[in-house]
């Protein structure tokens, strides 16, 4: 049960982007084996409008609909996709980026999104896709 009621849960397991041809990424860590996983994913503060498809949802000087976004955000990592990705990176709260992408998404495409990041939020998604690996590791073992 989410602790933040209305609001959407958010996919810390990286599956957010399906890909190409509508296949499931591989979860980013297996379910049960990081105690609290589930957890961390209520901790997070998503803005209550992704929980309304129909909803505006601002990134910067772009705002469209968050249904428009998810969908825009489902594409393989296409020069546009990488594009708009970073753009969530750099625009959006950190706790809606992880929930629009989700972590493995994040980390699988962050050295090609690297350019359009900019350097201090290149460097924050580095060191947070670090972070997260080396709690996962303290936490399984």
């Amino acid at each position: 049960m989410s602790q933040h009621p209305g609001r959407p849960e958010p996919d810390l397991d990286g599956d957010a982007n399906p890909g190409a041809a509508g296949t499931k990424q591989e979860p980013h860590f297996q379910s049960g084996s990081l105690p609290g996983a589930m957890r961390a994913k209520s901790l997070l503060n998503i803005a209550p409008e992704l929980a309304d498809p129909e909803a505006t949802y601002f990134l910067g000087d772009q705002p469209m609909k968050v249904q428009e976004l998810q969908e825009r955000l489902k594409l393989s990592a296409t020069p546009e996709w990488l594009k708009l990705a970073a753009k969530v990176l750099r625009e959006a709260h950190n706790d809606d980026a992880l929930y629009l992408l989700g972590l493995k998404t994040i980390s699988d495409h962050l050295d090609e999104m690297a350019e359009d990041l900019g350097p201090t939020r290149e460097e924050f998604w580095r060191w947070f896709v670090e972070a997260w690996g080396d709690h996962q590791r303290q936490t399984i073992l």
